[in-house]
């Protein structure tokens, strides 16, 4: 039995758009993702739940009353996520019964069981948050903002973990256009639930009459998110055509990528500079736009990288001598390391300390801002 069978003319140039790849009996090297719309889907709603809530109580903890009407969407945002974003991810995976079964035991080595494990404690957090701020409106206001500050807390942790792990997740992995973005994309996604949480919270504000204060506020921070995403995008752009080389995938994803956070990014920033009500809620709606297609061409650029070997092979280091020496019948040994085994761990812990580090940056922002005494509004 041969152990690899050519399915490919080697006469045919290497860049070649006849190229069909190196197969083991017709099956590409590597197996493509089967994340589709359901996980990016998931993966935009957690974005923004985990944001609004990490902002909520941080807005909570330094001001309560200036930050009422912030602290009440945030924390409504974030206890919608928690149930609708994993039900995504329980339709994603085809077999819900692994999300139980990895329940039971907790795995610091695999990125999907440090999600599973914070997602669901983040959803019974934000639970108990919500369940606080119920009997603080029936009369148990001690009790009740006691329960609401502690737990959502614990939630807006949770939150800045999960910021990172959407990223985290699919970039430990062995397919080209996600390994080959590493250390980018954790950050990149993170920065793009940021950016989708402070647009929405604006949206919800705007529409039900809140402070000016909030507002400002959150115009500031989804404009630095902005600035994030650009500059990330272009590193991660970089890192990509390091990897790849002029690949296919790569363009086409960029192609996408870069009016989704350049557009918005440029409305918001004529927004500070020309305030008005009805242009920021269409900041708002091109904000949470730009973060779908983001979201959504990073995810299903990995159902197409998996199925390009010439990716698989250019990330794997194999040349067109190797390609040469299966055309005179030699085998072509397959890499020792899978390159996601490369960063096992890297960036769990890239997710970890970023995250801490934008829940610093955030607090040290509201903390800032709220000394002072006058705000434009």
């Amino acid at each position: 039995m041969k152990p690899y069978e050519k399915s490919y003319d080697v006469n045919h140039s290497f860049q070649s758009a006849g190229y069909a790849g190196q197969t083991y009996y017709g099956a590409p090297p590597l197996k493509h993702s089967h994340y589709g719309w359901k996980t990016a889907a998931g993966f935009f709603l957690q974005g923004i739940g985990s944001s609004a809530r990490i902002m909520a109580t941080l807005g909570d903890l330094l001001d309560r009353e200036e930050n009422r009407d912030l602290t009440r969407a945030g924390r409504a945002m974030a206890f919608l996520a928690s149930p609708v974003g994993p039900m995504l991810f329980l339709a994603a995976l085809h077999t819900p019964s692994r999300w139980y079964n990895m329940l039971r035991i907790f795995r610091p080595t695999s990125p999907m069981s440090i999600g599973i494990w914070t997602l669901t404690k983040m959803g019974i957090f934000n639970t108990l948050s919500a369940a606080g701020a119920l009997l603080e409106h029936l009369g148990f206001e001690r009790l009740g903002r006691g329960v609401d500050r502690v737990f959502g807390a614990f939630s807006a942790a949770a939150g800045g973990l999960v910021s990172f792990y959407m990223g985290s997740e699919i970039e430990e992995t062995s397919t080209p256009v996600w390994i080959g973005a590493f250390p980018f994309l954790p950050g990149l996604l993170a920065a793009t639930g940021f950016s989708n949480g402070t647009a929405a919270l604006s949206l919800t504000t705007s529409l039900n009459g809140g402070r000016g204060g909030s507002r400002l506020r959150l115009q500031r921070i989804g404009a630095l998110s902005s600035l994030f995403q650009i500059v990330l995008a272009g590193l991660m752009s970089g890192k990509l055509h390091d990897s790849l080389g002029p690949s296919a995938t790569h363009r086409r994803t960029m192609a996408l990528v870069w009016p989704a956070v350049v557009v918005p990014a440029i409305l918001r920033f004529a927004g500070m500079r020309f305030p008005r009500s009805s242009a920021s809620r269409m900041e708002d709606f091109a904000t949470l736009l730009g973060g779908a297609v983001v979201i959504g061409s990073l995810v299903l650029s990995g159902r197409r990288s998996g199925n390009i070997a010439q990716e698989y092979f250019k990330l794997t280091g194999t040349t067109q001598k190797t390609f040469e020496a299966a055309g005179r019948n030699r085998a072509i040994e397959a890499p020792r390391t899978a390159p996601g085994q490369k960063v096992n761990g890297i960036a769990g812990r890239t997710a970890l300390g970023g995250g801490i580090a934008l829940i610093a940056g955030m607090a040290a922002y509201f903390l800032i801002k709220g000394r002072r005494s006058s705000w434009r509004r």
